[in-house]
């Protein structure tokens, strides 16, 4: 069993060196046969492109100073709650020292103080409890959610270069109707939505399984390599989808290139965090790695059983 695994992580890590060596190639490859030429013919695709991409920019920006300013105001709390709580324990002294002594009546009085603030300390605890569950929230939906909805947005732009390069490479030119496109993006809705769930899934699992054990540090890096597969997923199915591959059939073949589909993932994650350019361009530059890796290696010709 040992052997099997070794030879699954081996297999896996020599996927991931052929899909780096696709993307070294691929700009050469883009500047070479200007794959931007026609796609820019379609105005309304192109400016629908560049808004998505811009969105996409401003709430990447928004992000992370949200992320930065809910931090700081943690950290203020923190550092205020330890004051106060200093503070009374000095008053409480000082009170002991002078008053050794007290009435019934004080004491009713203390006790009902302490009760306001046990219930204002349990109200500041539902209130972090509530910016944990938000944060986290909101770190899932931008690492994966938001990712997968820009590239269904940019299914077009991604198709054109997907198709354009394929047809080089094949010698054999295509010319893309409206109806294609529209099959694309209607094929790239359910695969992405399929991805959307399973890794809400993995999401669950991996939350149940370190919050009971304990390993919670774990957890963010395992869910960014899942959400870097269901990325490179999207671009290889592309690749398939030119072969009529169906949409089953194409999940059991890149199942078998789990490491190329993890390395692009992670490759197009890191140039969308280019803010403008990178949203635009990732589509652009994954689809044709993509492409010259399934060409490369025929992706097509994979046994889906």
């Amino acid at each position: 069993m040992f052997k099997t695994y070794l030879s699954a992580v081996t297999r896996s890590f020599q996927q991931a060196v052929d899909l780096s060596v696709a993307a070294s190639q691929a700009p050469k490859f883009i500047r070479d046969h200007k794959l931007w030429l026609g796609f820019f013919e379609h105005k309304w695709v192109s400016l629908f492109s560049l808004i998505v991409a811009m969105l996409f920019s401003y709430l990447l920006i928004n992000n992370f100073m949200g992320n930065d300013e809910t931090e700081r105001d943690n950290e203020e709390n923190i550092a205020l709650d330890e004051r106060s709580d200093d503070g009374d324990d000095q008053d409480t002294d000082v009170k002991n020292f002078d008053e050794p002594v007290v009435l019934n009546e004080d004491n009713d009085r203390e006790d009902k103080d302490e009760d306001d603030d046990d219930d204002e300390d349990d109200e500041d605890e539902d209130d972090k409890m509530n910016d944990k569950i938000k944060k986290e929230g909101g770190v899932f939906f931008f690492s994966g959610g938001m990712k997968y909805l820009l590239i269904i947005f940019l299914e077009v732009f991604i198709f054109h270069f997907s198709v354009k390069s394929y047809s080089i490479l094949k010698g054999k030119q295509t010319v893309l109707k409206l109806n294609d496109f529209y099959q694309a993006e209607k094929r790239m809705l359910i695969v992405m939505l399929q991805c959307l769930v399973k890794t809400w899934l993995a999401y669950l699992f991996l939350s149940i399984v370190f919050g009971v054990f304990g390993f919670e540090f774990l957890k963010k890096p395992l869910m960014f390599l899942v959400y870097s597969y269901f990325i490179g997923y999207a671009f290889l199915d592309n690749y398939n989808e030119q072969h009529e591959i169906s949409i089953k059939n194409s999940d059991k073949i890149i199942r078998k290139r789990f490491g190329a589909s993890i390395a692009l993932g992670m490759l197009c994650s890191l140039l969308m965090l280019i803010p403008v350019i990178g949203p635009f361009s990732s589509p652009l530059f994954c689809a044709v790695i993509a492409t010259l890796y399934g060409y490369r290696h025929q992706l097509e010709l994979v046994n889906p059983k």
